[in-house]
């Protein structure tokens, strides 16, 4: 039992240094003004208005970035602007969570 939360807390510690790497990674080599913002807006669902922003250039896989958990409103997600390069990505905030109502 011991030994299995112990690589499982070491996996997450893994991980989560992993995320943080590739944080600092995009955020160094992030270029202001490199992506093209498309669009920004809201669309009406049952509930509330939902935000979204479409950025990015190019033809590669669409991205769509989701913010994790509720009242978290994804502006730490601003760095993967940098992915927008080659393709076009869509962020939103959940109801209840930054922009959104």
């Amino acid at each position: 039992m011991l030994t299995t939360n112990l690589v499982l807390i070491l996996a997450l510690t893994v991980l989560v240094l992993g995320l943080a790497v590739t944080a600092f990674y995009l955020i160094r080599h992030s270029q202001p003004g490199g992506t093209i913002k498309v669009s920004e807006g809201y669309v009406q669902v049952d509930g509330g208005k939902v935000w979204y922003e479409v950025t990015g250039k190019g033809l590669k896989t669409p991205l769509v970035l989701l913010h994790g958990g509720p009242g978290a409103p994804g502006y730490y997600l601003e760095p993967m602007k940098a992915l927008g390069e080659d393709r076009k990505l869509v962020f939103y905030h959940q109801i209840g969570c930054g922009k959104s109502d």
